[in-house]
C-alpha cells in the first residue's frame, strides 16, 4: 500500500495537518464540571450554582496554566497548581471547604 498524501477538495493544496481546538469545542468540559461539582457540593449539604461554578472555573485555569513554565518534569508543580486554584477558588466562593 503506497500513501496518497491528503489535497483540499477546495483548494487542491496537500493537507500536511489537520489540528482541533478540543477544549470547548470537541469536549464539553462545562457539563462534566458542573455536574461533579453540583455532586461534590450536595454531598458536603450545600448550594452551590453549579454552572457558575464551572464558569468562574474556567476563568482562573488560563491563569493558572499560565503561571507554570511548560517543562514536562515539572509535572508535579502543574498538578500542584491545579489543585490551589480549585482549593482557592472553592475556599473564596463558597463555605466548602476541600477534605
Amino acid at each position: 500500500m503506497t500513501f496518497q498524501p491528503y489535497r483540499s477538495p477546495s483548494t487542491g493544496c496537500r493537507v500536511r495537518a489537520v489540528l482541533f481546538d478540543t477544549f470547548g469545542t470537541v469536549v464539553d468540559w462545562r457539563t462534566g464540571v458542573a455536574r461533579q461539582a453540583a455532586a461534590f457540593a450536595a454531598a458536603q449539604g450545600q448550594d452551590l450554582d453549579a454552572e457558575a461554578f464551572a464558569d468562574d472555573w474556567r476563568a482562573l485555569y488560563q491563569p493558572a496554566m499560565e503561571a507554570i513554565p511548560p517543562d514536562p518534569a515539572r509535572s508535579p508543580l502543574w498538578t500542584n497548581s491545579t489543585a490551589k486554584t480549585w482549593t482557592r477558588y472553592s475556599a473564596a466562593t463558597t463555605s466548602i471547604r476541600p477534605g
